[in-house]
């Protein structure tokens, strides 16, 4: 079987440390090169589990800075990336990487799937930034081959709102968590705790 080039894009290195690396694992596990498009923050010691990922640092596009200039020259920066990896896949995370990305994978050539972990700041405020929002997500909508939900009331919004297509929506479970890493607490812990505060 050929190897593949997974690319995979978000908008944090920490988002990559946190919620990605069992995405990567599957990956690894099947033989495909993986590619990590984020702007390296300390959490880039990821690399330390998986040194054959090839990590590119992204310097424009940015979690908590919004500028149409900024944001503009983000997208050529995914293209020429998208261009140069050359990917089989790009698989795009948090809603610039979906909707920037997006543009640059269709200004690239290169199949594209997006996946909304969550509605966020963009949607649960009114105002400016989401209206924004959505009108690229409804002007991007038809880039994706798929746009995947972690919520399925999410997807349903978004099918009702006509932020994507019904046909190209779909729906898992959770991205899932690290057993290890997540410990459950036992409820006489919880309860001791909360008296102590009392």
């Amino acid at each position: 079987m050929k190897q593949k080039r997974i690319l995979i894009v978000a908008n944090t290195t920490w988002n990559i440390y946190k919620f990605r690396l069992n995405v990567i694992q599957l990956f690894r596990e099947k033989d495909d090169q993986v590619f990590v498009a984020s702007p390296i923050d300390e959490f880039i010691s990821y690399k330390e589990e998986f040194p054959s990922v090839i990590h590119i640092d992204l310097k424009r596009l940015k979690r908590d800075h919004t500028h149409p200039i900024n944001d503009l020259l983000s997208i050529f920066e995914l293209k020429k990336i998208y261009k140069s990896v050359s990917p089989d896949v790009i698989i795009h995370y948090t809603h610039k990487a979906n909707i920037y990305g997006g543009i640059a994978a269709w200004m690239a050539h290169k199949k594209s799937i997006a996946v909304v972990t969550g509605l966020g700041y963009a949607f649960l405020h009114k105002g400016l930034i989401n209206r924004i929002t959505k009108l690229l997500y409804k002007m991007t909508k038809g880039i994706h081959q798929k746009i995947i939900f972690e919520n399925e009331d999410d997807m349903n919004f978004f099918i009702d709102s006509k932020l994507v297509q019904k046909e190209r929506a779909g729906f898992v479970n959770g991205c899932g968590i690290d057993v290890d890493d997540y410990k459950p607490v036992p409820k006489k812990v919880i309860i001791q705790n909360a008296d102590s505060h009392l």
